[in-house]
C-alpha cells in the first residue's frame, strides 16, 4: 500500500469551508458566523460611501469599484478595487461583520486576490480594528492580518494586540506575488489560540506557514477587541492600481 500524494479536500455543499484542504481545517468545527462571499454577489458601494453596511473610503484620492459587471449586478465573479492615479493615494474597504475573539473560539479567514502591480504600493488585508483610515501611517490597534511593503512582492503576517505585534517573518519568504496573478492567502485560529497562516494558488494547493503559538502571539482576545475584515491599499507611483478580489471567507465559531 502506498500513501496518496493528492491532498484530501473537505467537501460539504453550502459549508463555508467547502473546498479547503483537510489539513487546514481538521481542528475546526462548531457553528459559524461571518462572511462567505463569492464577489459576484458583492452588493456594496461602487464609489466611496456605504452600501449594505460595506464601506469604501479613500483617505487621500478617490477610490472606486470599477468592475462593470458588478455595476450591472451580472455576477462576473470578482470585484476590482481601484485607487486614483496619485502617489500615496490610499483606500480602505471595510465589511460590517464584527468579530470579537475569545479563547475557545475558532476563526478561519481566506481571500483570493490579484494585484495589478505587485511591487508597487502598500497592501494589507485581514481582521483589523474598525474605522481604519490610513494603515501606512498608523497600524490598527488590534488585528490579525497580512501586509506588504511598497516595493515588496511578499507578505508578512502579523498578530496585533494593544498596538504590539507578533510578526511571522518566515511566512513572507513563501508568498511571492506577481502582477495580475491570483493568490489564496489566509489563516486559521484553533480553539487553543494557535494561529496558522496558509498560502497557495487555490484552496486545493494551500501550504501552511509557521504556526504562531498561542502563548507567543499578541492575540486580540480582550473584551471589547472588536475586529472587522478590512482591505487597504496605498499607491507607490502616480498610477491607478487595483486589487481584484474573487472571494472572501471570514468566519468565527459561536
Amino acid at each position: 500500500m502506498s500513501a496518496s500524494r493528492t491532498p484530501w479536500i473537505y467537501r460539504k455543499t453550502g459549508d463555508p469551508l467547502d473546498g479547503l484542504r483537510l489539513s487546514a481545517i481538521e481542528k475546526v468545527n462548531g457553528i459559524w458566523r461571518g462572511i462567505s462571499m463569492n464577489m459576484g454577489d458583492y452588493n456594496g458601494p461602487l464609489a466611496e460611501g456605504t452600501d449594505a453596511g460595506i464601506i469604501l473610503r479613500g483617505t487621500v484620492g478617490t477610490s472606486l469599484i470599477t468592475n462593470a459587471g458588478v455595476a450591472s449586478r451580472t455576477k462576473p465573479g470578482y470585484i476590482r478595487v481601484t485607487s486614483s492615479a496619485t502617489e500615496d493615494d490610499n483606500l480602505v474597504l471595510e465589511f460590517p461583520n464584527r468579530f470579537i475573539y475569545e479563547v475557545g473560539s475558532q476563526v478561519v479567514c481566506f481571500m483570493k486576490f490579484a494585484l495589478s502591480d505587485a511591487n508597487d504600493g502598500e497592501f494589507a488585508f485581514g481582521l483589523m480594528t474598525p474605522g481604519l483610515t490610513d494603515f501606512v501611517a498608523t497600524q490598527p490597534v488590534e488585528g490579525i492580518f497580512f501586509e506588504k511593503a511598497e516595493t515588496a512582492v511578499d507578505l508578512d503576517f502579523s498578530i496585533r494586540d494593544a498596538s504590539t505585534s507578533t510578526t511571522d517573518t518566515t511566512f513572507s519568504n513563501s508568498t511571492l506575488l506577481a502582477d495580475a496573478v491570483y493568490k489564496v492567502v489566509g489563516f486559521v485560529v484553533d480553539a487553543l489560540g494557535n494561529i496558522t497562516p496558509y498560502y497557495g494558488n487555490s484552496l486545493t494547493t494551500l501550504t501552511a506557514g509557521t504556526v504562531v503559538a498561542a502563548g507567543t502571539a499578541n492575540l486580540p482576545d480582550d473584551a471589547g477587541d472588536e475586529l472587522a475584515f478590512t482591505l487597504v491599499f496605498e499607491t507607490g507611483a502616480a498610477t491607478a492600481n487595483y486589487v481584484d478580489v474573487e472571494y472572501l471567507l471570514c468566519m468565527q465559531t459561536v
